[in-house]
């Protein structure tokens, strides 16, 4: 079984959609099963995801060298009742 690490990651252009985070892991060589959702936020010019990674890959997706200039990435809190509008995984299910 997997152990997922789950990220926050925030500053993407406010039409970004999950498949396109996925699609970038993909890009960048991440082979194994990762789950992303678009967080509701409160701020409608930019994006946020919770990302769940394999805890192996934790370092290289943390490292701010991947994602392209202006995306932050943090450890998840969940602080308050799971909200979101997208969900899917990158071995494609939707959720």
């Amino acid at each position: 079984m997997v152990d997922f690490k789950w990220l926050f990651f925030y500053g993407f252009a406010d039409d970004t959609e999950t498949k396109y985070i996925l699609y970038f892991l993909k890009s960048k060589n991440v082979t194994e099963t990762c789950f992303c959702e678009k967080m509701l936020t409160k701020n409608k010019l930019v994006s946020s995801f919770k990302l769940g990674i394999p805890r192996d890959l934790k370092n290289e997706i943390m490292d701010a060298q991947f994602w392209p200039n202006g995306i932050r990435i943090n450890h998840f809190l969940n602080l308050q009742r799971r909200r979101h509008t997208q969900s899917a995984s990158s071995t494609g299910e939707a959720k």
